[in-house]
């Protein structure tokens, strides 16, 4: 959670998600909470609970830091408050860090949410396959970290060490 989403002990992480997917359990209730952080489960729709303002309400009412959700919440919220009035009735001044999750988002959605929060300059980051995964497979980490990623180059039955490139990551 801290070398991905930059999420640490005591931090507010919440995932909007259907609890019932890979995705849900995993970042509402098990990744959060190993590490630390306040998680939110969350029963409604982004959207007419009581209206397309409900995620920017319990952001503001928790302190959310860290925000993931899939596109098609921000589409929604798009259609029903297409210049996003009602994101500056709260004080989003907590929120750090938004992550779209789940299917690939389109460029529009990704440029309405980060211009709808842009007097927080909060960055939008798209990545995917967590459905799949239960973790990002695609994506841009904000945490501090270090990794090693292996990458396979043959398909050989017989594997040596000149098939393999070993890339550490550094982020500070």
């Amino acid at each position: 959670m801290g070398a991905f989403y930059n999420s640490n002990p005591g931090d507010v992480f919440w995932a909007a998600s259907d609890i019932g997917w890979v995705v849900g359990h995993s970042y509402i209730v098990y990744g959060p909470l190993l590490n630390g952080c306040t998680t939110i489960l969350y029963e409604g729709k982004p959207v007419g609970t009581p209206d397309a303002g409900a995620f920017w309400r319990v952001i503001e009412e928790y302190n959310v830091k860290t925000f993931f959700t899939a596109p098609t919440a921000f589409r929604a919220m798009h259609q029903a408050d297409h210049h996003a009035e009602l994101a500056e009735k709260y004080d989003l001044s907590s929120l750090e860090t938004i992550f779209l999750a789940g299917e690939h988002s389109d460029p529009d959605t990704l440029h309405w949410v980060e211009n709808s929060l842009k007097k927080y300059n909060i960055p939008c980051i798209d990545h995917w396959w967590q459905t799949e995964l239960g973790w990002p497979g695609v994506g841009n980490a904000i945490g501090k970290f270090c990794c090693c990623i292996m990458f396979i180059f043959s398909c050989s039955k017989r594997l040596d060490r000149s098939n393999y490139v070993f890339a550490f990551l550094f982020n500070s």
